[in-house]
């Protein structure tokens, strides 16, 4: 894994611990601004499981902020 985030220059990452999500769940508008926020910060598309999983970390770091 550290090999994939070192070729993407991922110099550092965040490790929270669980946390309880309180609240509404986001409503459509939300999640389409959301996912165009992050096609524009990331400019690929995940191609596999490790890909996948890190795209979902990312979206739900924006969509609760």
């Amino acid at each position: 894994m550290s090999i994939l985030l070192n070729t993407w220059g991922v110099k550092s990452i965040w490790v929270r611990e669980n946390e309880t999500l309180g609240g509404s769940p986001p409503d459509e508008e939300k999640i389409k601004e959301t996912k165009e926020l992050l096609s524009k910060r990331l400019e690929w598309k995940p191609r596999n499981s490790w890909e996948s999983e890190l795209y979902e970390l990312a979206f739900q770091t924006i969509i609760r902020s």
